[in-house]
């Protein structure tokens, strides 16, 4: 098992929901409702993924946020390298700290073994293909803007006045 953070979890998700770069930006409070992510939880996410070069945050009219390439070219590798970094890949599979070539703890051996095409599997899975399992969350989210501009008194079309 790869020791990857719920952040990552949480990331998957959201990205999920986000259009491609040229698409509709939506308020991380709107993705935060489709996804049922705490949104002060998710604005520390997104600026990770911003910060990550995966994401384009926009403040402002018409703000919000858009993935900064296309879902096809962003892998599960890269979204755990933003999230975690790469101390999760050289972490003992058991959780020991002292665990290392030199001083292996019983699993070490065949960790390594299997690591390496793990790592070249997740280097190949995209975020298409991981988003397919979260179709509705876009399509949740297109919902909610939609009924938000429909609403009275609602002046904008992405509900940056909320």
């Amino acid at each position: 098992m790869l020791p990857l953070s719920h952040s990552t979890g949480y990331a998957i998700q959201a990205l999920s929901c986000l259009e491609e770069p040229a698409g509709q930006p939506y308020l991380v409070r709107v993705v935060a409702e489709c996804t049922g992510i705490s949104p002060s939880f998710l604005s520390k996410v997104m600026q990770r993924l911003a910060s990550g070069g995966l994401i384009i945050a926009r403040r402002g009219r018409n703000g919000g946020v858009t993935l900064a390439r296309p879902r096809a070219e962003i892998t599960l590798y890269d979204l755990a390298m933003v999230m975690d970094g790469a101390t999760w890949r050289d972490h003992c599979v058991m959780g020991l700290k002292d665990c290392s070539d030199e001083a292996p703890c019983e699993l070490h051996a065949p960790w390594k073994h299997c690591l390496e095409p793990l790592l070249e599997r997740m280097k190949r899975l995209t975020l298409a293909q991981m988003a397919t399992r979260h179709t509705q969350c876009s399509d949740r989210c297109r919902a909610i803007l939609s009924r938000k501009a429909q609403a009275p008194g609602h002046s904008c079309s992405c509900c940056e006045g909320e």
